[in-house]
């Protein structure tokens, strides 16, 4: 639960591994940020850079791609939703 104590935003679930600690945080977007071929770059952009500062902030992996994560229906991870609501770019960007 660093999250907390390093001032960013409550993830809306985390999937963890019981055996040693290591967490996938997930941050649920009320608005999709679109990533194909012809999306606008302005919206990638603000994305990556609010990704970035909370990689930085949580002190992530940054050998992690982020393409696949646990998955939250495999009962070995320890699953925990901590908000259901969804957050838009400038809320996290907040943080």
């Amino acid at each position: 639960m660093d999250w907390c104590d390093l001032g960013v935003p409550t993830p809306n679930m985390t999937i963890q591994n019981p055996d040693n600690g290591h967490a996938h945080l997930l941050y649920a977007l009320s608005t999709p940020v679109r990533t194909a071929e012809n999306a606008k770059v302005k919206p990638l952009r603000y994305a990556a850079a609010i990704e970035n500062a909370l990689c930085t902030a949580l002190q992530a992996a940054r050998a992690y791609c982020g393409l696949i994560a646990k998955n939250p229906l495999n009962n070995f991870w320890r699953v925990t939703e901590w908000q259901s609501s969804f957050y838009c770019l400038d809320e996290l960007a907040d943080n």
